[in-house]
């Protein structure tokens, strides 16, 4: 018991620090080992120390099963599956402090991390005990389905390693889970539910007639059609009977393929389908509509309308082959277009070059068109003159005169005016704050000379003041030790009476 306290502190005060998560796995491996070895010389009798030893460590082991290493999780899972498999059911109360975290792992998408908590909580369940009450709570409050799954998971190994007395206990609390259960949006986590239902009707199969009103019509067929030699089924059947199939119209039968009949035959909660339903049959797929001719099979070696007729006035409906319009069209454009080419004369071609180097002379300018252009230029260039003798007189009067004769130079005249009388005021406002400055200046300075005045002043003072006071010092100590009288001891009293 000594080494497993010594190692219980050493786990609590390293699980306390920051240290690193390979120390802390370290621990609690050996304190596993620690564990084992105490059970082994039969040391576990009063568990009560043990708890005390444990207890402390709740919380951090918790929050290791949140850790986002799988490594520690794992070893964390494992350390607890095996000091619940040691202890035994009096376990009971690190169990409860211990349970949510180990239920929490479920929220891990990590497989590893969420069959490691699932293997754990498998063990605890069968060796150890814990309270439902909070596995209930658990499973109330919870949103995420893997959850409330492991949840309900737990049921087949309480019932199969609880004692009788146990589970009588706990009846209430087990019957309104499974109620939940069965209604539950997931579909494992009913299926968990009805296989749960049946070890429970069993256990207790006095209260079957309360049993079998439970379920609704889906899931009374579900446990008939999963389960039907289990006792629940039985006493189903014989209360509301074998379940009636519902027949599928002929219309959906037709529409619905086979994957879709065989998915829905497979799924236990599936409500059949009304019969107002309306299926649509599939369209069979619409194939491109090719366009042909019958035309015969022989090339012609002439014209092609003329061969065409002609062929087709001789040919019998035997040799005639069904081709594409399309092709056969531009087959004859071709073949007329180069039956053309080969039909021309020396004089169509002697045609084409003239008209060619038609195209090639360049052609000659009209008489008015000339003229045009010229009175064109000549304006022109009158006009080019008359702006130049404008801009040249404008130039001319500003440079004699000086003075601008137009309303935009008064305009700016003004303005030039007002720029000027600005710039006055601030330059007088310049010198305004200058001597302001000045002033303020030459105030300070006059602060500071007394200031200094009188600090010197001041030091003065307190150099006489210090001097007088060491003066009087001096006189009272010199009055103070001629106003002391000495007594002489008895030997230099008696020496001085003897002379």
């Amino acid at each position: 018991m000594e080494r497993l306290a010594a190692q219980s502190e050493r786990c609590l005060r390293l699980l306390r620090e920051d240290a690193e998560w390979q120390d802390k796995t370290q621990q609690l491996l050996d304190l596993q080992e620690v564990l084992l070895d105490v059970q082994a010389t039969g040391a576990l009798t009063p568990i009560d120390p043990v708890l005390a030893l444990l207890k402390p460590l709740a919380p951090h082991l918790t929050a290791m099963l949140g850790d986002i290493r799988s490594s520690v999780v794992k070893t964390t899972c494992s350390v607890l599956a095996a000091i619940a498999t040691a202890c035994g059911p009096d376990l009971a109360p690190f169990i409860d402090e211990i349970l949510l975290g180990v239920l929490n792992t479920a929220y891990v998408k990590v497989r590893v991390m969420s069959s490691a908590g699932e293997t754990c909580l498998e063990t605890i369940s069968k060796r150890s005990r814990y309270s439902l009450l909070l596995l209930q709570a658990h499973f109330a409050q919870t949103k995420h389905a893997d959850v409330r799954h492991l949840c309900i998971a737990q049921f087949p190994f309480i019932m199969s390693s609880w004692l009788k007395p146990e589970l009588d206990a706990q009846y209430a609390t087990m019957k309104n889970m499974l109620a939940k259960a069965l209604q539950d949006n997931d579909d494992k986590v009913r299926r968990k539910a009805r296989e749960a239902f049946c070890m429970f009707s069993e256990i207790w199969d006095d209260h079957m007639d309360e049993f079998v009103l439970m379920p609704q019509r889906t899931t009374r067929e579900s446990i008939i059609k999963e389960y039907p030699l289990s006792r629940l089924a039985q006493e189903l059947r014989r209360k509301h009977g074998e379940p009636v199939p519902k027949r599928t119209p002929l219309k959906q039968r037709m529409a619905t393929t086979p994957e879709a009949s065989i998915a829905s035959e497979e799924s236990s909660d599936s409500v059949p389908p009304s019969p107002n339903t309306r299926a649509t049959r599939p369209r069979p797929e619409s194939k491109p509509i090719t366009r042909s001719v019958s035309v015969p099979t022989t090339r012609p070696s002439v014209r092609p309308n003329i061969a065409f007729s002609s062929s087709m006035s001789s040919q019998s409906s035997d040799d005639v082959a069904i081709v594409d319009l399309d092709e056969e069209l531009a087959r004859r454009d071709e073949a007329e277009s180069l039956h053309v080419a080969s039909e021309r004369t020396p004089q169509d071609v002697a045609d084409d070059k003239a008209r060619e180097g038609a195209k090639t002379t360049p052609r000659t300018i009209s008489v008015p068109k000339q003229l045009m252009d010229t009175v064109v230029w000549v304006c022109t260039a009158l006009s080019l003159l008359f702006a130049i003798y404008g801009l040249t007189g404008a130039l001319w009067s500003v440079a004699l005169l000086g003075s601008p004769s137009s309303a935009i130079s008064l305009e700016l005249q003004d303005v030039e005016d007002a720029v000027l009388t600005t710039l006055f005021e601030f330059r007088a406002h310049e010198a305004h704050m200058d001597a302001w400055v000045h002033d303020v200046a030459q105030t300070m300075d006059a602060y500071r000379r007394d200031a200094s005045d009188q600090v010197a002043r001041l030091h003065d003072a307190n150099a006489v003041w210090n001097r007088s006071m060491r003066d009087d010092m001096a006189a009272f100590t010199a009055e103070f030790v001629a106003k002391i009288k000495f007594d002489p001891t008895p030997s230099e009293s008696s020496s001085l009476r003897a002379p």
